[in-house]
């Protein structure tokens, strides 16, 4: 069994195609410096920035619907009451968390 094999494969490792051949895949997916490795990894960082890409871009529409919101006198009152604990003159606010 092992020496059919052998006889099999002596021909094609003496052959100089077949050498040339396997060189030049070996340099294509080792060696250069466009390898699969780097495609890879290339490709996993577009997909991890596209990724992101997107999520801001939602960020950005929510915050310009919270400046169109803002934009209303009643509602900038009550933005500035709950983040910044703001109060009129005459009140006593007091937090409760």
């Amino acid at each position: 069994m092992k020496n059919d094999i052998r006889k099999s494969l002596v021909p094609l490792c003496s052959n100089k195609y077949v050498i040339a051949v396997v060189v030049f895949v070996l340099w294509l997916f080792l060696l250069a410096e466009d390898n699969i490795r780097t495609r890879y990894t290339l490709s996993a960082s577009v997909d991890a920035l596209t990724e992101q890409r997107e999520q801001l871009k939602a960020e950005i529409e929510e915050d310009y619907r919270k400046m169109d919101e803002l934009r209303n006198v009643e509602t900038l009152e009550k933005f500035a009451r709950e983040e910044y604990y703001m109060k009129s003159p005459n009140e006593v606010v007091f937090i409760v968390k």
